[in-house]
């Protein structure tokens, strides 16, 4: 039937055909002979059918008493007619979707291809398609109609949640943004938004000092690919975009530091299928300056790893393919591949290392290459969506050199916390065997507030089950470390060297997850099993692990509340 209906059979049915089936061949087989059923074959199915006119109509409205179909007014523009009396959309809009051309065969195919693109737009909310047929022997035609119904134009959306940790921490995040679905009558999508969050904690062993974090960004995505002399036409059922954003963000660590972070990006997102997407952008600028705020006060903790004052300029590519978005199977897999450069060709040109650092607008700038990948693996098994077997893992690299000693600490990594190992506080795993807390306790130094990392290695694996409605349950196991490319005095043992997967620190914990169809709340509670700080015969721990003993538990169990699954 498919077949058929490419080559212009627009009336042909798969009731119109039968399979026959004769079983005196002999030798247990069978004679399969297609024959069409002539006699319930309407005249109108035997005509190969061409496109005559398409309409767009893109402000059709399903509650008017009767819809606006009138095409006096109709605009004629690259084989298409726009009917837009309010002149709403740029008629530019339409020209990646619409497939048809006037005299050229009816294509299934190409039909498919159009609505799948116009939903693919995200500006309409409905999207219906109809074919009126000119019944001419000679020359049989059809005429094409779209009736679009598109979302309101403008919306505010505000969110607001609490997280907490067992180290005492507690905090609130809040975001508020506005959206234009069709800033400048191109269907582009514009969006400003602004978010803040504070962070603080009344007690606990590991004392860190209140944070706020806040934002603003705009961005413009654009429905085609904006190349400057190139024209690209996309081939995939998806509409290409491209992104141009804006942002400002600040971190303050009250009587520590404060850190601001200006960027800009430009660039492309597209995908091949229902599967996989491209993200590439060419241009990524971003300005750090981080200001200390200490002046006239004695310093409580150690920071110095988290200080950055330069330019991060360089390209991005991204690439993700999810199974499951083509829907759930027995066996589904997660992919997302990350490549991040910055001034690698520009540092080579001026020589640049980090004895005798290059500027440029008498500003220092980063040099690294940062790869990572994400891979998952889900097993479902029972008869309930929550049964499965989840497994994660996480390799990143990244390489400084020129004028960098590490990467920027905005593009480092880090373990510990609700959806990396859980068995551990939050980004305070390593880097290698250097424990932060342990060697503060024992030299008195100043407690690092977080700890990051150039390479990073975690396997993550969790056994799902659903329990009653909407509990479902957990078992899972987290191992992992992050470690320096080069040798840093600050942490003793946490280079990166052949013997790495000796170090890798393992948690064990259990789960409740409350599954509210709109928002899944997690609830996980989970303790070490591997320390990779201690002696080598000691890094096993599960002869020290004791629940009935208050310090244990105290030093140990780490207690997670977080909204969704961890991966």
């Amino acid at each position: 039937d498919l077949e058929l209906k490419n080559k212009g059979y627009y009336y042909f049915k798969p009731d119109y055909i039968l399979t026959k089936a004769d079983t005196t061949a002999g030798g247990h087989q069978v004679d399969l002979y297609v024959v069409a059923k002539h006699e319930e074959i309407p005249e109108q199915a035997y005509y190969v059918y061409r496109i005559n006119d398409v309409y767009v109509f893109p402000n059709f409205r399903l509650d008017a008493e009767r819809a606006d179909t009138t095409k006096s007014k109709a605009e004629f523009y690259k084989g298409f007619y726009v009917v837009d009396r309010r002149k709403t959309f740029r008629p530019l809009v339409f020209e990646q979707a619409m497939q048809f051309q006037p005299g050229e065969v009816y294509n299934r195919t190409e039909q498919n291809l159009s609505l799948n693109r116009l939903v693919s737009l995200g500006t309409f909310k409905f999207v219906k398609n109809r074919f009126e047929a000119i019944h001419d022997p000679d020359y049989p035609m059809l005429n094409v109609y779209y009736y679009l119904t598109p979302y309101p134009k403008k919306s505010l959306r505000f969110e607001i949640g609490v997280a907490s940790q067992n180290d005492s921490r507690m905090g609130t995040q809040s975001s508020i943004s506005w959206r234009n679905r069709n800033a400048f009558r191109g269907a582009e999508l514009l969006t400003v938004s602004l978010r803040g969050g504070y962070e603080a904690q009344a007690g606990g062993n590991v004392q860190r000092p209140p944070a706020f974090e806040g934002g603003a960004e705009v961005s413009l995505s654009i429905p085609r690919f904006l190349i400057p002399f190139v024209k690209v036409i996309p081939s995939s059922m998806f509409i290409p975009r491209t992104t141009i954003l804006a942002g400002y963000d600040i971190t303050l660590r009250q009587q520590a530091y404060m850190i601001h972070s200006i960027r800009s990006s430009y660039g492309y997102v597209w995908k091949e299928d229902l599967r996989k997407e491209h993200r590439l952008f060419p241009f990524n600028v971003n300005y750090v300056k981080t200001d200390t705020l200490l002046t006239g006060l004695e310093p409580r903790f150690n920071f110095s790893n988290l200080l950055f004052n330069g330019l991060i300029i360089g390209p991005t590519y991204e690439y993700t393919f999810n199974g499951q978005a083509a829907g759930i199977k027995l066996d589904n897999y997660y992919f997302n591949g990350l490549i991040d450069l910055s001034n690698n060709i520009l540092g080579l040109v001026q020589g640049a290392s980090p004895d005798k650092p290059k500027t440029i607008f008498n500003t220092q700038y980063a040099q690294y290459i940062k790869l990572q990948a994400d891979g998952r693996y889900y097993r479902n098994f029972g008869v309930h969506k929550n049964d499965m077997w989840a497994s994660r893992l996480i390799v990143g690299f990244g390489y400084p050199y020129g004028n960098s000693g590490q990467l920027p600490n905005i593009k480092q990594f880090f373990a510990g916390g609700a959806s990396s190992l859980r068995g551990f506080r939050s980004r305070l795993v390593g880097p290698g065997v250097f424990d932060p807390t342990s060697i503060a306790a024992e030299t008195g130094s100043l407690q690092f507030i977080e700890t990051l990392g150039d390479v990073k290695l975690e396997i993550n694996t969790e056994f799902r089950k659903h329990i009653y409605q909407f509990l479902n349950g957990a078992v899972f196991l987290d191992a992992g470390n992050i470690w320096t490319y080069y040798d840093d005095p600050r942490f003793p043992g946490g280079t990166f060297t052949k013997n790495f997967y000796k170090q890798l620190a393992v948690d064990a914990g259990v789960g409740l997850r409350l599954d509210f169809q709109i928002i899944l709340l997690r609830l996980d509670l989970a303790f070490p099993i591997r320390k990779p700080w201690l002696s080598n015969r000691d890094q096993w721990v599960f002869d020290q692990i004791n629940p009935a003993d208050k310090k244990w538990r105290q030093d140990n169990l780490i207690f997670n509340i977080a909204i969704g699954y961890p991966f």
